[in-house]
């Protein structure tokens, strides 16, 4: 069931190899006077094993021994605690607070966390079908379709729980119950929810391949073509954010993130990459862009023999 797999593993290695051309680059953590940047994902091990492991301010932190490979897919802080959810080959499913690990069975697969008061929300899969668990508590839910690239698919307000999944249906999820998308769009993809006040954004792609956010069930078409998920989305105020990929001439994918309809791109796509988390400081941007490392403000800075998959900021 693990996708946790060595050829998917090569797979990544393999395009890791100068990957980070065309944007100014720093070997170490760029400089932050009033954020902490918290970053997960894994490194790469001298005898080609896979730690899951997050970072802060460029230290690393690891969760795993390298006996396995293991991977570490999102991060959350939430006052001096640090949760971050990931799998381990033949262990499956864990979220780690502080290091320590919660263990949600062999057989699972997961790959969103969010934290509500001291409760622990996680979500992904079992041999059931889709699941989340609430403090390591299993609740299995209907039918959604679960993408190990759908890293913010789970939100709480109250007594409500919100999942997304990678579907075709347009739908997201409350308490169980779907939610269709009032899209003329067909087809249309989510793989990212945001709970905003009284408001519910979503980010995903259309049928036609555009990234797109919906607010409230409104759609909103970024001009620039993607041909794939958005993978997360972040709003100040009334500024909405979008983490993805769009295309280069050369056909590979760059790492794009989008401010208000309008791309920004950070590589320059002589290889392909991605970005595959965003975070806000006010109108300050983070990004994290594989292979290995994260962007602010034109500087991309990468961690050595990494991928990162989640980020946080957290202000000091």
């Amino acid at each position: 069931m693990s996708r946790m797999n060595s050829k998917y593993y090569a797979s990544l290695l393999v395009t890791a190899v100068m990957a980070f051309m065309g944007c100014k680059k720093s070997s170490g953590p760029a400089p932050a006077k009033n954020v902490d940047v918290y970053l997960a994902g894994n490194v790469t091990t001298a005898d080609n094993h896979l730690v899951a492991a997050y970072w802060k301010n460029g230290v690393i932190a690891k969760l795993t021994d390298g006996t396995k490979n293991a991977n570490a897919l999102g991060i959350v802080v939430n006052g001096s605690d640090v949760y971050v959810v990931g799998n381990e080959n033949f262990t499956g499913g864990i979220y780690w607070k502080n290091g320590v690990a919660t263990k949600l069975g062999a057989n699972t697969d997961v790959s969103s966390i969010t934290i509500d008061g001291n409760d622990v929300y996680v979500y992904g899969e079992n041999s059931a079908g889709s699941a989340y668990w609430k403090n390591g508590i299993l609740n299995q839910v209907s039918n959604i379709g679960l993408s190990i690239d759908c890293r913010s698919c789970i939100a709480v307000r109250g007594n409500d729980v919100y999942i997304v999944g990678r579907t075709n249906s347009g739908l997201y999820w409350k308490n169980d119950i779907p939610v269709s998308l009032p899209s003329d769009l067909g087809g249309d993809r989510v793989s990212s929810i945001l709970l905003n006040g009284s408001d519910i954004y979503l980010a995903g792609t259309t049928n036609y391949g555009d990234v797109a956010y919906w607010k409230n069930g409104v759609a909103t078409v970024q001009p620039q073509r993607s041909y794939g998920l958005a993978s997360a989305i972040a709003v100040n105020g009334s500024d909405v954010y979008l983490s993805g990929s769009s295309y280069a001439s050369s056909g590979n994918l760059v790492a794009t993130y989008w401010k208000n309809n309008v791309a920004t791109q950070l590589t320059d796509g002589i290889f392909s990459s991605t970005a595959d988390a965003i975070a806000l400081n006010g109108d300050d941007v983070y990004v994290a862009v594989n292979p290995g490392g994260y962007w602010h403000k034109g500087v991309l800075t990468q961690i050595a023999n990494s991928r990162i998959y989640g980020i946080a900021i957290v202000r000091r």
